[in-house]
């Protein structure tokens, strides 16, 4: 057993070195996903890819995690930049917190545009950062899928908080909001994958997430609906900015909360104040 050991921590430091390019090292996978986890979940930096030559994509696309761990490394360098709470602007040599964004947006061009531009094929692409969330039950779960190569390593994160959008040529991505229509709301409000609604703020405020929201999801099917909401013809998913998945990076604050399962027709999604009405809607 010592020497089994002893060849496997060999062959791990010897395979970036010797610049070997398989993913696998057997009998162990080389993801991230089998490494520094506590709790049975591994959290890990992402990149999905929404928009290419000004075309929205059908499904976000996952990028980053990939098989080059140089790309991967890039970004985890860019995400500890952007999360640093003392990150300088360099157009005046700052150390203040309010600088973090545009500190952020220069190292998100600098270093992370050219892997985007690589990975999309293009030079004009929208991406969004966002932490994934991995559980490895379910990768122990599918041990016979994965070694089948059924599945690959990415097909086991789910995003857990949007850290930002960019485009590729114009720096910042704002309002990029799917169904768009009629709102004053401070928040952008994203569909990831259609099962997940992300919602970020820019300047972060106490009033902005400690106010209720309200999510009506209407299905394609009536026969869909838990049995009590059918009369109503919509699922009643109301929830507070902590009860999902939230991050804070800077000023900007983000959660994301997931969708039923089944098909939907569209969601109706906003802010309210009890006895005093919505504050905003939108339509998804």
């Amino acid at each position: 057993m010592p020497i089994t050991i002893g060849v496997y921590l060999f062959m791990v430091w010897v395979r970036p070195v010797a610049g070997v390019a398989s993913d696998e090292i057997y009998p162990f996978f080389s993801w991230a996903l089998f490494s520094d986890t506590l709790g049975w979940t591994k959290d890990e930096p992402g990149v999905f890819l929404y928009a290419v030559d000004g075309k929205r994509l059908d499904a976000w696309r996952l990028i980053i995690p990939n098989a080059s761990i140089n790309d991967q490394k890039v970004l985890k360098g860019v995400v500890a930049r952007c999360t640093s709470s003392t990150l300088p602007d360099p157009a005046n040599g700052s150390s203040e917190t309010d600088a973090s964004s545009k500190g952020c947006d220069r190292v998100v061009r600098i270093r992370l545009n050219p892997v985007v531009k690589a990975l999309a094929g293009s030079d004009d692409a929208e991406f969004a950062i966002a932490m994934l969330r991995a559980s490895l039950r379910d990768v122990q779960a599918r041990i016979d899928e994965i070694a089948a190569g059924e599945v690959s390593s990415n097909d086991f994160y789910a995003p857990a908080a949007l850290l930002g959008s960019w485009h590729t040529q114009g720096g910042r991505a704002k309002n990029r909001v799917d169904g768009n229509a009629g709102t004053d709301s401070r928040f952008d409000v994203l569909v990831v994958d259609s099962r997940q609604l992300a919602y970020v703020i820019d300047d972060c405020r106490v009033a902005d997430v400690n106010t209720r929201f309200f999510l009506h999801v209407i299905p394609k099917n009536l026969e869909d609906l838990p049995a009590h909401r059918v009369p109503s013809g919509f699922d009643n998913l109301d929830f507070g900015f902590f009860d999902g998945d939230q991050m804070r990076l800077g000023r900007r604050c983000s959660t994301i909360v997931s969708l039923p399962g089944y098909d939907i027709e569209y969601v109706r999604a906003g802010q309210f104040v009890s006895g005093a009405g919505r504050l905003w809607e939108r339509r998804i």
